[in-house]
Formats: structure tokens, sequence, C-alpha cells
């Protein structure tokens, strides 16, 4: 099968967001398990392991970012499609694409941010108001990457749907990014 940039670039970020989906995993599993040993030292010994709370939330912020972009891959992120299904080929498309464009607004503005946030604790020298004094620009970096990775992610899969649609091959556009179908969503689930 022929494959051209976009459709290898698309198939890279793919796989990126799946390794990155699976190390957020294992970390989400790292902390829950130091969030549970802190409960028990401070039931049973009266001590606390300093810094969990600190490094859950960086934790927690940092593989959200990183997940929206798995999300969005899988078609996973809500959408009311409640007429979706009773419009045109066309008009679903064309909604498609108006979804995409308005998630990459979002990503866009949330990647602006996420990097002024990161630029400013460096000039800054920002550290947290915790006894672990961590940098701030440590955990930010991961965020801004993630975001911008989701921002990246949005920007190929509009690519490589339009490109389809020019083709008239609807069926694989909507498979990118088009709505689940309720078939779908339930094969997904058995």
């Amino acid at each position: 099968m022929n494959h051209d940039i976009i459709d290898n670039i698309y198939n890279l970020v793919k796989k990126i967001s799946e390794i990155s989906t699976v190390i957020g995993g294992v970390f989400l599993l790292l902390m829950s398990g130091l969030i549970g040993l802190e409960v028990i030292i401070r039931k049973f010994f009266s001590l606390s392991l300093s810094g969990v709370e600190e490094f859950s939330g960086y934790t927690l912020a940092i593989i959200s970012t990183w997940a929206f972009s798995y999300t969005l891959l899988q078609k996973a992120h809500i959408r009311i499609d409640i007429l979706y299904e009773k419009l045109s080929q066309f008009i679903q498309r064309a909604l498609d694409v108006l979804s995409l464009l308005m998630t990459f607004v979002f990503a866009y503005f949330l990647t602006c941010f996420s990097y002024k946030s990161f630029y400013m604790s460096i000039i800054r020298r920002s550290r947290s108001f915790t006894t672990l004094h961590t940098p701030l620009w440590i955990p930010q970096l991961f965020w801004f990457f993630g975001t911008a990775f989701f921002a990246i992610v949005i920007i190929i899969i509009l690519a490589k749907a339009i490109k389809h649609l020019f083709k008239k091959e609807f069926h694989i556009a909507e498979a990118l990014f088009g709505c689940k179908k309720i078939d779908e969503e339930i094969t997904e689930e058995y």
C-alpha cells in the first residue's frame, strides 16, 4: 500500500500517543501506590511521605494533557450526536471538520498558556511552596509538551481527513474523525 508523508506522520504520532498513554498509566499506578502508602503510614505511624501530594498533582496534570491525543485518536472525546446521524454525509463531514477546528482552537490556547507558564517559571525561577521547593519549570515543561503534542495531532488528523475528503473517500475520513456509531461502541464493549 502506498503511504504518503501524512500517513507516515499520522502513524508516528499514533504510536507516540499509545506509548505515552502506557507511560502515563504506569505513573498513575505508581502515584496511586504512593498515595496508598502515605495513607497507611499516616494512619499507623503518624508520619508523612513528603511531596506525594505535590508529585501526584504534577503527574495528573501531565498525563492528562498527553491523554488528550490518545482520546482524540480513539474518537473518544464526548460529542453530542443526537442529530448527527440524521444529517446528510456532507453536513456530517462539515461538522467533523468544524469540530476538529474548534478542538484545535482549544489546544492552541492551552498550548500558549502552558508555554507562557513554563517560560515565566524559568524567568522568575519559580519554585513550589512546599518543603521540596520543586522548580516549577520541570513539570510545566512536560505539561507544555503534552499540550503541544495534542495540537500537532489535531493538525495531522485534519490534514489526513481533508486529503481523504478531497479524494471522495468519505468512509476513511469518517473513520478518522467522525462520531462513533452505536454499533461501533457496542462492538468495542464486547
